[in-house]
């Protein structure tokens, strides 16, 4: 095993192959079908949201890669009027970081941290974008998923149900296509963040906020 997987590195080192679970399915015996959000997925490579799923470029490029998703970029969530609650959350504030970081084994190595923050276009600008994710997953190029950050109110405060409400019910219809019936494959899905990480930065640190000192909850995905 060592020395086929050895082979490989130097064979693939530059490329893998176009079907590469077909390549380790066959040579290793080991099937890297997988499940994300209840769609089938060739294998489980692909990309999370950031700053490099913010534009259609990036997303041909993770087509003609081969990946297998890639979550969008965080919108932040607005009501009819383009009021948001978490506005503080969508600006423009990008920054990577490169360091060097020894490996378990002591050889050297590098690290790259991402410092960024939701989408800081327009949400109209958004919705064009999760309609061309639309065409990619439907083609069965590229599952993409849209990502958006839902209000989270202080313990005293109510929910901002309007922002919940207009993002929810724009983003279920830029995913709707004017060609097609309603399919079960051609269900929106998004992942949707209520990070008390992001709402103690935001609010300054709300008594709701200073319970999360706990372990943070997973981010729950929408799927109406």
């Amino acid at each position: 095993m060592r020395e086929k997987l050895e082979q490989d590195f130097d064979r693939f080192k530059r490329e893998l192959p176009r079907d590469f679970p077909a390549h380790v399915r066959q040579a290793y015996r080991i099937d890297l079908t997988a499940r994300y959000l209840g769609e089938l997925v060739p294998h489980p490579i692909g990309k999370g949201s950031g700053q490099l799923s913010l534009n259609a470029g990036q997303l041909e490029d993770d087509a003609a890669a081969g990946l297998a998703f890639a979550v969008l970029n965080t919108v932040i969530a607005e009501d009819e009027t383009g009021a948001r609650t978490m506005a503080a959350w969508a600006i423009h504030e990008t920054k990577m970081k490169v360091e060097r970081r020894p490996a378990g084994g002591g050889r050297a190595g590098w690290t790259v941290t991402w410092k960024g923050r939701g989408w800081d276009r327009t949400f109209t600008d958004y919705l064009t974008l999760v309609r061309i994710g639309r065409d990619l997953t439907r083609a069965g190029r590229l599952l993409v998923v849209p990502s958006v950050k839902y209000h989270l109110p202080r313990l005293a405060e109510p929910f901002r149900e309007g922002e919940y409400r207009y993002t929810t019910a724009q983003l279920a219809d830029a995913w709707r296509s004017r060609r097609s019936s309603w399919k079960r494959t051609s269900r929106p899905r998004w992942r949707a963040t209520r990070s008390p990480t992001i709402a103690r930065r935001s609010c300054g640190g709300c008594a709701r906020c200073r319970h999360a000192s706990m372990p943070h909850r997973p981010s729950r995905s929408a799927s109406p």
